[in-house]
């Protein structure tokens, strides 16, 4: 019997164009203003569930270094197609 595919594994061909109307700037400054409440302007950023890798990408142009974990080896192939950040499953 064949394992059934993980749902994140077939979502990962649509979260992009499901999402494409999301602020992910907005949603990337929000992060950016909270980390500097907390004293971090620049530093390591470890992302968990970075899906396709947009957030991750922004905030490292943002100066951040992030490294993005996620548990479908799909949305990691997925996020790895842009550049900026580090991820990994």
């Amino acid at each position: 019997m064949q394992e059934p595919t993980p749902v994140f594994d077939v979502y990962s061909q649509y979260y992009n164009l499901c999402y494409q109307d999301k602020n992910y700037k907005a949603e990337a400054a929000y992060v950016r203003d909270s980390l500097a409440h907390c004293g971090v302007k620049n530093g390591n950023v470890l992302e968990f569930g970075c899906g396709t890798g947009i957030h991750g990408r922004l905030l490292a142009e943002m100066g951040y270094r992030v490294h993005g974990v996620d548990r479908s080896p799909e949305m990691i192939f997925q996020a790895k197609e842009g550049s900026g950040f580090t991820c990994a499953t």
